[in-house]
């Protein structure tokens, strides 16, 4: 299983085969990503992603987290999962054909008919 670590606090310049190099000495590395904004209060910032097998990523977080890259501290540490929304679970149920009310308890109910999503 893999676990997928925020970074933050990068140089703006930053690319995404340097920060794969910082993170391969630590353990193997399945996917880098990076993202930039310069226009929230006239500030440049990079933030990352990095998905990593699980043993190495924790050691990535205890090894890297705070430590010096280009003159600023990194930060390092796991994502939390993102809650799905519920109106993003009905319409993925209205997909799959799998449809029910939306809510516990709701009044409402959803009868399964044959649709083209397609």
């Amino acid at each position: 299983m893999s676990i997928c670590l925020y970074v933050g606090n990068l140089p703006f310049g930053l690319q995404e085969a340097e920060l794969l190099a910082v993170f391969a000495q630590v353990g193997e590395v399945e996917s880098v990503s990076l993202f930039r904004n310069d226009l929230q209060l006239d500030r440049r910032r990079v933030f990352g992603f990095v998905k990593m097998p699980d043993d190495d990523a924790l050691n990535a977080v205890g090894t890297l987290n705070g430590a010096l890259f280009q003159g600023r501290p990194l930060i390092v540490k796991p994502t939390k999962p993102r809650p799905r929304s519920p109106l993003a679970q009905f319409f993925r149920d209205l997909k799959n054909k799998n449809l029910s009310s939306p809510v516990p308890g709701d009044r409402l109910s959803y009868r399964e008919t044959e649709l083209d999503l397609e």
